[in-house]
């Protein structure tokens, strides 16, 4: 036994007691003799005990945390630490644990010093993996402790490895919603910034793609940029300029690098959308017809815009004209060739200022029935007060559209306006079609679906020897049932300007579409 260690012995004798102590140099330890008397009837026992040392075990000797991205606590991992003396082992005082290394700092251990285990018991230490920076860290876990059967500090050691956070790039909206408009709208700014967590690596934005470069526009990047954490945006500015009316769409992207994986916010892609509706010219408009407002019970339709009005037409056999609603559109449909519109008196105001302005534009929606001989010189719209002796008229010859125009160097000459032998086949079928006439300075210029197809020049005089008497007819010429001039077919619009419409607000009222 080990110096100070104490023994018992026992001796019995039935006729003395004593207690005796001596040392026994044999073993170099201090005995202690103890005889006790009693009555048994002679003889000796002997016996003796001691008690085991306590033991640590630690259920790890090391702690691997891998990557861990930097600033952000690692899950928890826990050592086991056991008594392992065994049983009746003496008790186990760990009176302290610290960390210890270069990296000691990157990692958190966790146990209630100081703490006894008895023989058997257990406690657990938690241990996390929490890196400021980048790269490899490594450090120590020592656990102090009283166990005879183990050396003090036992230690554990602790790695991990410190990763930079992946870059993210957000943009201000996921959709970029330009409404609708009439033309060119107001731009609408997107930005794009680096909202990764700090020490994320940059981002260069080497390119921005565009699916629609018809409809918008992109400003504000000329090439490579490079965003860092927390660093000045990149302000992109859009514009909606659409070619045509309707709903346009289109999708923005990027094409990014960086030494990370780049997430996005709120996604990879800004969504374009916008419409366009183009409202009709109104500036110089005399008179506007869109037959909504048709009454079949008495025959009639009044205009429903411009300066020269209100103007009424009343139809002659209105029961061949009815009202009508397509995918086109709505107006009056006419199906007889005994039909004429006209109005009951001479529209003075109209007269008055289109001779004014010496300048005019004749415009009409319209689908033919025909292009056959039955719309041969089919009169659309006319301006007269006889059938020789007409102001204006639109026509339809077949498969040509027409205009003619009277000027004061001619009373009435049908080689005035648009020349009938040179007018090319411009009647597209029997669809809608968008036809306009118009004349100002001695040129006059015929359109069919916003394209201009003949343009007649040098047509001399103004308008100072118009009829004031003139009715406005629709559909047929003044004064007639003819079954050689009447036109036949749906009408959806008829328009007349005091002056010239330039080609460009010709194709504006084509883009707005029948009224």
């Amino acid at each position: 036994s080990a110096a100070g260690r104490r023994a018992a012995f026992w001796f019995g004798s039935n006729t003395a007691d004593y207690a005796e102590t001596a040392a026994w140099n044999m073993f170099k330890a201090t005995v202690t003799w103890a005889l006790v008397g009693g009555s048994g009837s002679g003889g000796s026992t002997g016996g003796g005990s001691t008690q085991p040392d306590a033991s640590l075990a630690v259920s790890n000797s090391s702690l691997a945390f891998g990557s861990i991205m930097m600033n952000t606590q690692s899950n928890v991992q826990t050592l086991t630490l056991t008594n392992s003396g065994g049983t009746g082992a003496a008790s186990l005082d760990i009176s302290s644990i610290s960390l210890t290394g270069a990296d000691a700092g990157q990692f958190a251990a966790t146990l209630s010093t100081p703490v006894t285990l008895n023989a058997g018991a257990t406690a657990s230490v938690i241990v996390q993996f929490n890196p400021t920076s980048v790269g490899s860290k490594t450090a120590t876990l020592q656990i102090n402790h009283n166990a005879g059967g183990t050396s003090s500090p036992v230690s554990v050691t602790l790695t991990g490895q410190g990763v930079a956070p992946d870059p993210q790039l957000t943009f201000s909206t996921g959709t970029l919603n330009y409404g609708t408009t009439s033309s060119a709208s107001t731009p609408l700014t997107l930005t794009i910034t680096h909202t990764g967590s700090a020490g994320s690596p940059s981002v260069t934005i080497n390119s921005i793609g565009n699916t629609n470069t018809t409809d918008f526009t992109v400003s504000g990047f000329s090439g490579p940029v490079t965003l860092t954490q927390g660093g000045t945006p990149l302000t992109l500015t859009v514009t909606f300029a659409p070619a045509s009316t309707g709903t346009k769409t289109g999708t923005l992207s990027l094409s990014a690098t960086s030494s990370g994986t780049i997430t996005y916010s709120p996604g990879m892609t800004v969504a374009l959308t916008g419409t366009k509706t183009v409202t009709r010219v109104t500036s110089g408009l005399q008179l506007l017809f869109d037959f909504e407002n048709y009454n079949s019970g008495s025959g009639t339709a009044q205009s429903t815009g411009g300066a020269a009005g209100p103007v009424t037409l009343t139809a002659t056999n209105n029961g061949y004209v009815s009202s009508f609603s397509d995918t086109d559109g709505s107006g009056i449909e006419i199906s007889s060739n005994a039909v004429r519109l006209n109005s009951s008196s001479a529209p003075s105001s109209l007269i008055s200022n289109l001779k004014g302005a010496n300048a005019i534009t004749i415009e009409a929606w319209i689908k033919p029935s025909s292009t056959s001989s039955s719309q041969d010189e089919a009169y659309v719209v006319s301006l007269a007060d006889a059938s020789s002796d007409r102001n204006f008229a639109l026509v339809q010859d077949r498969k040509k559209f027409r205009a003619y125009l009277k000027t004061y160097t001619n009373k009435w000459n049908e080689n005035d306006g648009t020349d009938p032998s040179t007018a090319t086949d411009n009647v597209a079928g029997t669809n809608l079609m968008h036809v306009v006439y118009t004349y100002s300075g001695g040129t006059g210029i015929l359109y069919v679906n916003g394209v201009a197809t003949e343009t007649q020049t040098g047509i001399g005089g103004g308008f100072s020897n118009w009829d004031d008497d003139a009715l406005l007819v629709v559909a047929n010429k003044y004064n007639s049932t003819s079954t050689t001039n009447d036109w036949q077919g749906k009408i959806y619009t008829i328009a007349i300007y005091n002056r010239a419409l330039s080609g460009t607000e010709v194709d504006q009222n084509y883009q707005a579409g029948e009224e």
